[in-house]
């Protein structure tokens, strides 16, 4: 009766844990959400039609490339996380590699497979582009904000440690300092009125200050070094390629429209049509970002075994995603026309027919 109580205590525990970061995350990404739907503001009226096009089809070429350089590395790191919680795991790697697999070592391959690829396929994209009919200023702009990418994946690498260690309010505090830096860099490019270039130095400006102050906060749980583990890179790889093929085709879903209105309309038109998906991407990240924080916990119950403690944390994930879909929901169908025209500004009309 004892144990009971105690392993019913640690399972009530860890589910105000998640609640708690979950909460967090949340109050943290409705401001970022804020200031991202400024920055939407500004961009749109400084920039206008043509200029929010070509912003428009940048991130969306390069989000291809990027994609394929996380190969769902992401979320292979959060189940390998969790699953070395579990020292039923940690004793079969130690028996398997003949050294215990350590979060440290872990990331730290993680951190050195992720960069070198992302400078290759990153470093590729703007190549590419050159063969599309797109304006210069838009080819140029691929080149700068690929600087954007390459600070995003390595920001995202350090993600699951602190998933892992349920501290997720340094990863809200560096998603609001890369906010204000990206707010202030626009800021001052739409008040001097430069190109679309001068945005887009903002963004790589609010990347890098993103990852910076992640890179600070992840040394007081972590090591991190460049590694070279090749048996691990294989097994790392061989854990995340069905995960990555099926992020790569959900991208394809998402993203493929803006690629295919890039070639075949004007920039100005790809500007109408990305003006709304700026505003819906910045409420889809809720979900992946509360999943992010329930799989290490979710992962190490299923290697541990305990099917009763997975099927209660997973029932409590799916209790939470209801409360939080149907408020978005009715919200969205209340307030997405006059978001859309107070957001938009020039784009409106067309951005409004796009949005629904």
């Amino acid at each position: 009766m004892l144990n009971f109580m105690r392993y019913n205590g640690k399972i009530m525990s860890l589910t105000r844990q998640i609640a708690r970061n979950t909460l967090v995350q949340l109050i943290g990404r409705l401001i970022s959400v804020a200031l991202a739907l400024v920055v939407v503001v500004i961009m749109t009226r400084a920039l206008g039609p043509e200029g929010f096009g070509g912003y428009s089809t940048i991130i969306a070429f390069l989000q291809f490339f990027g994609i394929v350089v996380d190969f769902g590395l992401t979320l292979t790191a959060n189940r390998m996380l969790g699953a070395l919680s579990s020292s039923v795991s940690s004793q079969a790697n130690q028996q398997r590699d003949h050294a215990k697999l350590t979060p440290s070592r872990l990331m730290s391959n993680l951190m050195t497979l992720r960069f070198f690829s992302a400078v290759i396929f990153l470093g590729l994209a703007p190549i590419v582009a050159l063969a599309f009919p797109y304006p210069t200023a838009v080819k140029q702009g691929m080149f700068l904000t690929s600087l954007s990418f390459l600070a995003i994946i390595m920001g995202q690498t350090l993600v699951p440690v602190f998933q892992k260690e349920l501290k997720m309010g340094a990863v809200a505090i560096a998603e609001l300092a890369g906010r204000i830096a990206l707010l202030a860099g626009v800021i001052l490019a739409a008040y001097f009125k430069t190109n679309l270039l001068w945005f887009m130095a903002a963004i790589v400006a609010g990347s890098a200050t993103q990852y910076l102050y992640l890179r600070c906060a992840v040394s007081k749980f972590i090591k991190l070094h460049f590694v070279f583990d090749w048996p691990l890179w294989r097994r790392i790889i061989r854990t995340s390629w069905p995960i990555g093929l099926s992020v790569i085709f959900n991208l394809i879903y998402l993203k493929a429209d803006i690629i295919i209105l890039s070639v075949l309309r004007s920039q100005s038109e790809v500007g109408f049509y990305g003006a709304a998906y700026r505003v819906l991407d910045q409420f889809t990240a809720l979900a992946t970002m509360f999943m992010g924080l329930v799989l290490p916990p979710l992962t190490a119950a299923w290697i541990a075994s305990d099917r009763g403690r997975f099927a209660r944390i997973f029932q409590r994930a799916f209790d939470a995603f209801a409360l939080l879909a149907w408020p978005l929901l009715i919200s969205a169908l209340i307030i997405g026309r006059p978001l859309m025209v107070f957001v938009a500004g020039p784009l409106r009309l067309p951005a409004i027919s796009c949005a629904f």
